[in-house]
């Protein structure tokens, strides 16, 4: 008895525990379906709330389809143009002396004066007090001659001949008339704007003529481009340019400084193969002249294409990837296929649809967050 009733209870408890087993099987299987669909539909994505991204200076911009113009890149400079400038010369011998400091640089008012030359102090006395005793002493003969030039008792030739000797004294006094009694004159700035270049220092002897320094304009300055000659059947196109100059990662633009197309040169130089094409530009204080520039010619619109600035990439092995906003707060890498750029904006080949939100400015601070706001893969352990 005690044998069956045994075996009655194994035959009963064995069919429960298949039932277990294959269910307890079936949960893990779907809770593995679940995890690794958990973890595609979360792979790779960056979290960052509102706020945050606002404190990283993330922001977005929806992926439009827009006309794009063709490029023609050149490089160029920075030049001052040659009505923008003068050149300040000594008006008579002497000793430099500066009223004030002079920088290269600093701005000037028309009348300003910039220095004085001091001619008491050179070897030979003070040569406007000469050029003013000479410069009387013909006036006086002149005015002499010429008494008796009209009562016919000297002849016609020493009337001439005292006549220019007065002339030419006068011409030499004539600049020196404003030094004061002790020999100093003082050289003021034909014009407002900067100085562009000093080439005298405290204390230099300088002679009548010789120059001193240079004065620009600030207002305006000249974009030249110099552009290859295989480009040339395109440039009847250009109307405009961005540049950036080598001292700054600032990507300029003509249009945003006033600018305007002055010529197209119809020939190449004789030293070079390169097209001169010049623009006049404001200047908003931060440009140098005579800095080398990377210009970007903005020819005929080439149609509709994706573009994003140039801050929404980032660069990974040679590869570049842009940022997408996939659902508010949650951000994707993608890689992206470039085209053209003009120094501001580049075309997107592939990598961006009609509608997509893109990182736009922040991309790099949203790299560097990337580290730490990824959302993990799902996992299951025990």
């Amino acid at each position: 008895m005690a044998i069956i009733f045994a075996t009655a209870g194994l035959t009963a408890c064995a069919p429960h525990n298949g039932h277990d087993a294959a269910a307890h099987d079936q949960e893990a299987t779907e809770s593995s379906t679940n995890a690794a669909h958990d973890e595609d539909s979360h792979q790779g994505l960056i979290v960052l709330d509102r706020h945050r991204a606002g404190e990283l200076g993330i922001t977005v911009s929806t992926a439009t389809r827009r006309p794009f113009a063709r490029i023609i890149r050149a490089t160029g400079y920075i030049e001052a143009p040659n009505d923008g400038q003068a050149s300040v010369a000594a008006s008579a011998s002497g000793i430099i002396d500066f009223d004030a400091t002079i920088v290269e640089g600093m701005q000037v008012a028309t009348g300003q004066q910039l220095l004085t030359i001091n001619s008491s102090q050179i070897i030979g006395g003070n040569a406007n007090e000469k050029a003013k005793n000479d410069y009387d002493i013909a006036l006086n003969e002149y005015r002499r001659i010429k008494d008796l030039y009209e009562e016919q008792l000297v002849t016609r030739a020493e009337y001439v001949t005292a006549k220019k000797a007065y002339e030419d004294a006068r011409i030499a006094y004539q600049p020196l008339r404003t030094s004061d009694s002790a020999g100093r004159q003082g050289v003021r700035s034909p014009m407002a704007g900067f100085v562009k270049e000093c080439l005298v220092k405290e204390g230099d002897y300088v002679t009548a003529g010789q120059q001193l320094m240079t004065i620009a304009k600030s207002d305006r300055l000249h974009l030249v481009a110099e552009v290859s000659e295989r480009y040339a059947g395109e440039l009847k196109g250009v109307r405009s340019a961005n540049f950036r100059t080598a001292y700054s990662d600032q990507t300029y633009s003509t249009d945003a400084l006033d600018g305007r197309l002055i010529s197209v040169g119809k020939s190449v130089g004789n030293t070079s193969f390169h097209i001169p094409v010049i623009f006049s530009i404001r200047n908003d204080g931060s440009l140098v002249e005579g800095s080398y520039s990377e210009v970007f010619l903005m020819s005929q619109s080439s149609g509709n294409v994706f573009t994003v600035p140039k801050t929404a990439l980032i660069e990974e092995e040679g590869n570049y990837y842009i940022y997408k906003e996939v659902s508010e707060g949650h951000y994707k890498k993608q890689m992206a296929a470039l085209g053209g750029e003009d120094g501001i904006n580049v075309e997107i080949v592939t990598g961006l649809n009609e509608g997509d939100k893109v990182v736009t400015t922040g991309a790099y601070q949203l790299k560097l967050a990337a580290s730490v706001s990824v959302i993990p893969p799902h996992t299951h352990e025990h």
